[in-house]
């Protein structure tokens, strides 16, 4: 949520609802994802045995950044952050955020 969002205290009211137990459960079993709640479980795990074992691993491990071992990792994502904050501050519409961001990452790889 951005700092300076108009309804801050119904914002995080949603979000919390959305990372709820319950409610992420149902959401990651829609998405067929892992879950952003450690206490929540998809329903696929119960369904799926190559699921469940890799919400086993899930479990087990930690969160890690999918970028780390990229040369330009945190560079690439400062980009993109700063096109994304500059998308919710109001500056920038959608189409010119993900416009930009893709612009600043290509110079990164040609």
């Amino acid at each position: 949520m951005a700092e300076n969002s108009e309804h801050q205290a119904e914002a995080w009211r949603l979000i919390a609802f959305l990372m709820s137990q319950d409610t992420n459960s149902k959401l990651s079993s829609i998405a067929n994802a892992f879950p952003g709640n450690v206490n929540s479980t998809p329903d696929f795990v119960t369904t799926d045995e190559l699921f469940a074992s890799a919400f086993d691993v899930f479990q087990s491990g930690y969160l890690a950044n999918e970028f780390v071992g990229l040369p330009v990792a945190e560079e690439l994502m400062r980009q993109y952050d700063e096109q994304f904050q500059l998308y919710l501050d109001g500056d920038q519409t959608l189409d010119e955020f993900l416009t930009n961001a893709q612009d600043a990452w290509m110079e990164n790889f040609q």
